[in-house]
């Protein structure tokens, strides 16, 4: 949060769960801003080919979590959102390292593939983009 504290905007969750992450946010954000939270409560979509580990399996199935944890959901929100967020403002994916969550990788990778922006990868898992303008 302190990244963002001088950032003027809202922030938006994908895939907010049981809402932890956005308590942390909320409790830690000294900026007046509206909190957008996204979730379908119904779980994961039906895993695509792009959501295969090496192996040729998928660690989830149509219902499993409450997350963005796929391949399409990733795409779709960033599609969604990319152009929405304001300069300097950040993208945070938080299955980009995670082994079970190839598909998210995936879309992330391509969807900044040809964008002025790079891709930093945390040791935690997460990846974090910096929005150009």
């Amino acid at each position: 949060m302190r990244s963002i504290e001088r950032i003027d905007g809202d922030v938006a969750e994908c895939g907010v769960r049981q809402g932890r992450s956005t308590i942390f946010m909320l409790m830690s954000d000294l900026r007046p801003r509206q909190y957008h939270l996204f979730d379908s409560f119904a779980g994961l979509s039906e895993p695509t080919a792009e959501d295969r580990k090496r192996n040729g399996r998928t660690s989830w199935k149509s219902g499993d979590l409450i997350n963005v944890d796929l391949y399409e959901p990733t795409r779709d929100a960033l599609a969604f959102f990319y152009d929405r967020v304001c300069a300097h403002g950040l993208i945070i994916c938080d299955d980009y390292g995670s082994a079970l969550c190839p598909g998210a990788r995936k879309a992330f990778d391509q969807f900044f593939e040809n964008r002025p922006e790079g891709i930093i990868e945390l040791p935690t898992g997460q990846a974090i983009v910096v929005k150009a303008s």
